[in-house]
């Protein structure tokens, strides 16, 4: 009976230290940016969370992105992964394919998906395009999701040791950055003419011969004795901010479809004092899939001028909004009445026109469609009066 027991426990004892044996596994793989083998992503913290109430454990990642785990126990676990190295790789192109992506144009996947939550909500949506267009390009403010984002992965030992990761800076859409290189300081866009400096100006800035592109973003560094007082411009979407010694300016064509740009319309008009402006490296024009146009040249002029003391430059809808760009040589009072076609006043409205051009906003919310004029009137001695008819589509 004893010769049975010492048997059974020596069995048992065999058993228990062969499953031990078995149960120490090694889970390795790479933490590769976009999934793209020759960009891994070194010095990175990857983490193995055991979902069995086990020990978890921290592996570091190489630097061709390698990651090893060994002597794992038997388990379930989820591989996440961090890091602290520099992200970038952002540009308007990649809100442009995520505005491509929710016009149903085409499909994001799953790592650009990751990269394109930029909110950190889970969800690809309009709040991501205009995160990255209006809070971090024009004002500079960071992704709430961080500057990172990482796949995560459930495995089970035993049947998929072998794991890589992929992770993205947030943003970065189209995968273009490669982590830790550092890119020269290309310049994108230049300005041919000097901007014009006298103490009160008005500058046009057009591109030069033709451009097909789906949207820009254009920076200045200001001189800080330069003033800026209005900025226009006919493109509808057209935004900027005058912020930090720096003048931003974006557009992007929210049908997703190229544009022809010329000489002949400007992309926008600076009015201001003392202008110094000098073109920032992070300036670029994109094409229908999102990369950046090299070599774009600027041309700055003083825009032409007539005879009146009064004229309406541009007349245009913009969302529930009408805006009237209009050109005195100097400040005037002046009144804009909106009309319908019996004459009877819809709206209207009093301001102080500038130098230069003066844009005019107004609300047309409770306007039905159809078609209105637009009268102006000024209060200098030559009484001048302009009016120009337009359509409202509400």
């Amino acid at each position: 009976m004893r010769f049975l027991s010492y048997s059974l426990i020596t069995l048992l004892s065999a058993v228990l230290l062969s499953a031990t044996g078995f149960s120490q596994n090694t889970i390795e793989g790479y933490l590769l940016y976009h999934n793209d083998p020759n960009k891994p992503i070194p010095g990175s913290e990857v983490t193995l969370t055991s979902l069995n109430g086990g020990s978890n454990y921290i592996a570091n990642t190489d630097n061709i992105g390698k990651y090893v785990f060994t002597n794992v126990p038997d388990g379930t676990y989820q591989l996440t992964a961090s890091t602290t190295i520099s992200a970038g790789g952002v540009t308007l192109g990649d809100s442009y394919l995520i505005l491509l992506h929710l016009l149903g144009f085409n499909t994001l996947s799953p790592i650009q998906q990751i990269a394109a939550d930029v909110t950190g909500n889970g969800q690809i949506g309009w709040d991501d395009y205009t995160t990255i267009i209006s809070g971090w390009f024009l004002n500079g403010n960071p992704f709430p999701v961080g500057e990172w984002a990482f796949d995560t992965e459930i495995i089970t030992t035993g049947l998929k040791d072998n794991t890589n990761l992929g992770g993205t800076s947030a943003g970065d859409v189209n995968g273009g950055y490669i982590p830790n290189l550092t890119k020269g300081n290309e310049l994108y866009v230049a300005v041919e003419n000097d901007i014009d400096k006298t103490s009160t100006s008005i500058q046009s800035l057009s591109v030069i011969g033709n451009l097909t592109t789906t949207g820009f973003g254009v920076v200045f560094d200001l001189s800080p004795k330069t003033q800026i007082t209005n900025i226009t411009s006919a493109l509808d979407g057209f935004d900027y901010i005058v912020a930090h010694d720096q003048l931003r300016v974006t557009w992007i064509n929210k049908t997703g479809k190229l544009v022809t740009l010329n000489e002949s319309e400007p992309l926008f008009t600076i009015q201001g004092k003392n202008l110094e402006l000098a073109p920032s490296i992070e300036s670029h024009f994109i094409d229908s899939e999102g990369n950046i146009i090299p070599n774009i040249t600027l041309k700055a002029s003083s825009p032409v001028t007539t005879d009146k003391d009064l004229s309406i430059r541009r007349l245009y809808q913009s969302g529930s909004e009408i805006i009237i760009e209009c050109y005195t040589y100097n400040e005037q009072n002046i009144n804009v009445i909106i009309s319908d076609m019996s004459g009877r006043t819809i709206s209207s409205v009093s301001t102080k026109t500038i130098a230069g051009l003066t844009q005019i906003k107004m609300s047309t919310q409770t306007i039905p469609s159809g078609i209105y004029t637009c009268n102006i009137a000024s209060d200098v001695a030559t009484k001048n009066t302009v009016s120009k008819k337009f359509f409202i589509n509400n």
